[in-house]
């Protein structure tokens, strides 16, 4: 028998350009977070080859026009010569990204926006050329191929079909990769719509946190040994319209419930086998409720490249009960060069690497859900010495009542911080958490006739004691330890003087003010911004 006698010619027919232009996502929005992966990819690639000093360089321009239709995404990033623009943007699946350096890598998802649009149209130019390359996809004549049964053209003939090229002149000193969609359909008016697509960028994109949260939160409490973590953790400067620089949406509250932030707790999985899988951080709060579906934060994430991988909802499933995710704001960042995202972006491919990440998640997550339990029951106990301070002892025997109650009471925020203070997983967080009602029962008690206080709490120093530590690094079966290193809880909060003026209401609609201003202010103009907030601050407070 000759093994070398097949002639036979395979035939990649038309339905895959169905499959990679009309069925790819049911969520229109999603392209937006492909074409910005794109162009975060071609920043990253400049910067390698020395076109950008930095990723930071990097400038996405999104421009969306409801009335004529049309969406621009514009970067200036590597760009494509002419002699590769057609092999690169006309192949399928030949990508030369490998997931690694890059955050694409099967060469997919450039015709994503073709399913909402009737043309397509990708213009690029290459530092150092004087011409530029235009290709056009026709996606009305596309689709009228696709669903024609009788028309048995294969892959590669319909793509010759749909597309035009044109190449013209251009500036040798520019740069760059646009995407156009002209005449957006009617029927997807989400994506013209500026205000959810820039809502939906802030929370997928890769971009910087806002300058309020990194500078008072993020950068204080980072622990020196994340730091490396933090500056490989690349950004790009995203514009959409007139918004410019647009940011994460992290502040100094948690929106959905009012808890203010007072720290964040770091962690990193670490593997014997594998080596550093992922770090994060989350919110530490008095964990007051569970944070409301409106509160478009809510949950930790998982990220790649900065980018983040699937929905908000994606971790839920590797907590112990259903509602464990809704109490926290986080991210989890996933760095072993083993992790990559799968085709949709709703998930990790399936590597040992990645079974083990989300092994080490699920066994952390498992002793999350203890701190909101702990919150609930330092919580009633705060509320209980409250209550017994509220009315006056009418005789002896109600003061000594009230003395009996508050002090069983501090007994048992005594047992409750003895007994998670010393738990591998979340035993600093536990300390900072039972620090801010620590601090509130303190104020409480002072507050309180010194006759009714009962002598063992008479001494109230360990009562509301700022919680210390530092972030550790999670590990199966047995947790790697760092050296120790003090990290503060709380942070100088430049609003806290106006706590003597305004009510909390009204102190976290001037937060929010202040966020909206921050996060509009061109770059070049934030020293003077913070300045400007620090004067007004003191106005108000007069």
């Amino acid at each position: 028998m000759d093994n070398n006698t097949n002639t036979y010619q395979p035939i990649v027919g038309k339905n895959l350009i169905e499959i990679l232009m009309f069925s790819m996502y049911s969520d229109s929005l999603i392209i937006f977070r492909e074409y910005v992966q794109n162009a975060f990819d071609a920043i990253v690639e400049a910067k390698r080859q020395g076109i950008l000093s930095n990723i930071k360089e990097g400038q996405v321009s999104i421009t969306i026009d409801p009335v004529s239709r049309k969406i621009c995404i514009l970067d200036n990033g590597i760009g494509i010569n002419v002699s590769q623009a057609q092999p690169i943007l006309l192949n399928i699946a030949d990508s030369h990204k490998d997931g690694i350096g890059l955050a694409g890598q099967y060469g997919i998802g450039r015709l994503v926006g073709a399913k909402y649009c009737k043309r397509l149209i990708f213009k690029t130019s290459a530092k150092g050329e004087n011409r530029y390359t235009e290709i056009t996809f026709d996606n009305d004549l596309a689709q009228k191929i696709i669903s024609n049964k009788g028309d048995k053209s294969t892959a590669n003939q319909v793509i010759d079909r749909i597309t035009s090229v044109a190449i013209g002149e251009e500036s040798p000193d520019k740069h760059y990769f646009e995407v156009r969609m002209e005449e957006v359909s009617e029927r997807h008016k989400n994506l013209l719509n500026v205000s959810k697509v820039s809502e939906y960028l802030k929370e997928v994109a890769p971009i910087d946190y806002m300058l309020e949260f990194k500078n008072m939160l993020y950068n204080q409490c980072l622990p020196i040994q994340y730091k490396d973590f933090n500056e490989e953790l690349d950004h790009i400067r995203l514009t959409i319209n007139d918004e410019i620089d647009i940011r994460k949406r992290y502040g100094l509250v948690i929106d959905g419930t009012g808890d203010e932030i007072s720290s964040l707790q770091f962690f990193k999985f670490e593997d014997s086998e594998f080596g550093l899988l992922g770090w994060g951080w989350y919110a530490i709060t008095p964990f007051t409720k569970a944070i409301p579906a409106s509160d478009v934060n809510k949950g930790i994430r998982l990220r790649k490249r900065n980018i983040q991988i699937g929905s908000k909802d994606l971790l839920n499933q590797y907590f112990r009960e259903a509602r464990g995710n809704n109490y926290f704001y986080g991210e989890i960042h996933a760095v072993h060069p083993n992790l990559r995202p799968n085709s949709s972006r709703d998930g990790l491919t399936h590597t040992p690497e990645a079974i083990k990440l989300y092994e080490y998640i699920q066994e952390y997550f498992s002793d999350l859900q203890k701190l909101y339990h702990l919150a609930n029951d330092v919580k009633n106990l705060s509320r209980d010495i409250h209550l017994s301070g509220v009315s006056a002892p009418q005789s002896d025997k109600d003061k000594e009542e009230i003395q009996k109650k508050i002090s069983t009471t501090v007994e048992q925020f005594g047992k409750i911080k003895t007994k998670y203070k010393n738990d591998d997983n979340i035993g600093e967080a536990s300390d900072k958490v039972l620090a801010i009602y620590g601090e509130t029962i303190k104020k409480t008690l002072e507050s309180l006739p010194t006759d009714i206080l009962p002598p063992n709490v008479t001494s109230l120093t360990d009562i509301g004691d700022k919680a210390k530590g530092e972030a550790t690094p999670i590990g199966m079966p047995t947790p790697v330890l760092i050296p120790e290193e003090v990290i503060p809880s709380a942070v100088t909060d430049i609003f806290a003087p106006l706590n003597r003026k305004y009510t909390p209401e009204e102190i976290k609609l001037i937060r929010k003010v202040f966020a909206i201003l921050s996060q509009n202010c061109p770059i070049s103009q934030r020293t003077m911004f913070e300045t400007m907030k620090e004067k007004a601050i003191k106005q108000l407070c007069k």
